[in-house]
């Protein structure tokens, strides 16, 4: 089921559980590429240049949420309203609340680089880097149902909105960091996560992390 909040689009996977899993996707990202589950309801969030909010009422309903977030789904899921949902586990893939920043997330040269040059040649070389060291086979099966046109709006609405907008409201229970990451460096994803509380595991894997971590069992302590 595909519903827009008046805005960011969300695909929920109602399978009739009293568990939810809370995913906010990556930049330019659908949920093609995320794993499925046959035991929790699963909500993908994405699209967030269309902005909107999260349905509170619906998801107090369940009596257990992991949140998970990945790469600009980190930041973009600190800027949702969480006062009133219990949080069972959060966990942080390969990003930080910073999103764009020289020293804590993706330096600025490097985002505005990608806008600038925005192409399908120029996506199909950001799946190289997302995938480094990936086969050519299994980065071939990375594709998404949206636009060019789409997910050059929300490149370019990260960098607005990134400018004006930091918040950390999450208490983030775990950060995965891949050694092998060429977009957010796992330098600047140490600097950001020591300064909290959050357990850290470091792996070696590349940006996109879902051919190592293929299951939400491997990714959360269920």
């Amino acid at each position: 089921m595909i519903t827009n909040n008046k805005g960011m689009q969300t695909i929920k996977h109602i399978n009739g559980s009293n568990k939810a899993i809370l995913f906010f996707n990556g930049w330019g990202m659908d949920q093609n590429v995320v794993p499925k589950t046959d035991i929790f309801d699963l909500f993908i969030f994405q699209q967030y240049h269309l902005e909107g909010e999260l349905h509170i009422n619906e998801l107090a309903a369940y009596d257990e949420i992991y949140l998970c977030a990945w790469s600009m789904g980190v930041w973009a899921a600190e800027q949702q309203n969480w006062t009133d949902l219990k949080i069972s586990q959060a966990v942080a893939l390969n990003g930080s609340s910073s999103g764009i920043n020289d020293l804590y997330g993706i330096p600025e040269v490097n985002f505005q680089a990608t806008l600038d040059h925005f192409s399908e040649i120029g996506l199909q070389k950001f799946v190289k880097r997302m995938c480094r060291k990936l086969p050519a086979e299994s980065i071939s099966r990375i594709k998404t149902d949206r636009s060019l046109e789409d997910q050059k709006e929300e490149l370019a609405w990260f960098i607005e909105k990134n400018k004006t907008i930091e918040k950390r409201v999450i208490n983030w229970d775990k950060a995965y960091i891949g050694t092998n990451d060429l977009i957010f460096p796992a330098d600047n994803l140490n600097a950001f996560w020591m300064d909290e509380t959050t357990t850290v595991e470091t792996m070696e894997m590349p940006h996109y992390p879902f051919f190592h971590m293929d299951s939400w069992n491997k990714i959360f302590d269920l």
